[in-house]
């Protein structure tokens, strides 16, 4: 039940925030389709940082079979790490007032007054905000 209303509380606010701002998305990582592979390691997409609970992590390859877009892909492999969970990240600069997504693998949409946006989860529900 608290994953639904957190689900529901983040619909909201991401329809909310994108109807305010009809800015062009710009994209603010670096090397952000890990093209281009760290010096010295390539393993490794350049300007990304590791992150682990425990120990360093060496479960990550960068791949050219099956990348979204680009030329490759970054593999997270859960091998023999001690570290129940690791990845990679990285900071960014924002401003106040700057609408900030993560996970836009589809895309974003924009809201307009006039329009109604519904957002469908299966398993969840749907969610209708309408905008005046």
């Amino acid at each position: 039940m608290k994953m639904r209303m957190i689900a529901w509380i983040l619909t909201f606010t991401t329809v909310i925030l994108l109807a305010q701002d009809n800015q062009a998305p710009q994209n603010l990582l670096k090397n952000p389709g890990f093209e281009a592979p760290e010096a010295g390691n390539t393993n490794m997409p350049a300007a990304w940082g590791v992150f682990a609970e425990t120990g360093e992590p060496s479960a990550f390859t960068l791949v050219t079979n099956n990348p979204k877009e680009g030329a490759s892909a970054l593999k997270l492999a859960f091998g023999t790490s001690a570290s129940k969970f690791y990845g990679v990240g990285q900071r960014i600069s924002v401003k106040a007032g700057q609408v900030v997504t993560t996970g836009t693998y589809t895309g974003l949409s924009y809201a307009k007054a006039g329009q109604t946006v519904i957002a469908s989860f299966t398993g969840f529900g749907s969610a209708q905000v309408g905008f005046i």
